[in-house]
């Protein structure tokens, strides 16, 4: 883990955009260098996050389920979904994303192993689970966490091989759009594009340990029941 605080980010940002004397902390106060940090930041974190790097930003929300209860707040950072998965009856299932026209055959009653939420949708702030649970059963997320902002100096964040160098381009670029330094502007807008293309190879290449594999996902389920591991 290679780590940088907040301070340091700021203090490399003013040397690149040449933004440390007095005139320049008139015109660029220190809240605005950190809503310029934390807008690359932000943006480091799309890219990552949309070639293969979601593993780096991952963590769990376990719901407890609530008898006759089929939705549940997401947590407050959820930002993408990676997996769902239930422990019932001394077993771990992997749920599955039902469609809206599937709501009404999932919610009947009836169904053989209706009690178990096996089906999952997940909307704008909840997950939806289906057939409606009348046990209470753990159901762990995986997904991906929107990064909290940097806000007091010391706050930290790890930045991946010292990539934080593409959020002090970023910061530093904003702040030079400011002062209309457009030259600055345009050679920082290419070394961007530069280290945006080292953030996408570096995301892809991670695990060496073996290629990704295929699976039949359908005919796993026929064999086993909902969504259930072997």
């Amino acid at each position: 883990m290679q780590t940088q605080t907040l301070q340091q980010l700021r203090d490399n940002v003013r040397r690149r955009a040449d933004a440390e004397g007095r005139s320049a902390l008139e015109r660029h106060s220190e809240d605005s260098v950190d809503e310029a940090i934390n807008l690359g930041r932000a943006a480091f974190f799309r890219i990552l996050t949309m070639h293969g790097g979601e593993d780096r930003v991952l963590t769990t929300q376990t719901i407890n389920t609530v008898a006759n209860t089929t939705t549940y707040a997401l947590a407050a950072d959820f930002q993408a979904l990676i997996s769902v998965d239930m422990v019932a009856q001394g077993r771990n299932y992997w749920l599955q994303p039902f469609q809206h026209e599937e709501r009404g055959a999932l919610s009947d009653p009836s169904l053989s192993y209706s009690g178990y939420p096996y089906w999952y949708r997940l909307t704008a702030e909840t997950i939806e689970l289906l057939p409606t649970p009348t046990q209470v059963v753990p159901v762990t997320l995986r997904y991906v966490n929107v990064p909290a902002e940097l806000s007091a100096a010391s706050d930290t964040w790890d930045t991946i091989a010292r990539l934080d160098e593409f959020a002090i381009y970023y910061a530093a670029r904003v702040l030079c759009e400011k002062d209309r330094a457009w030259d600055v502007v345009d050679r920082y807008g290419a070394r961007i594009a530069e280290l945006t293309g080292d953030i996408v190879t570096f995301a892809r290449s991670r695990d060496k340990a073996g290629p990704p594999r295929m699976r039949d996902v359908y005919a796993a389920r026929n064999r086993r029941g909902p969504g259930r591991f072997a």
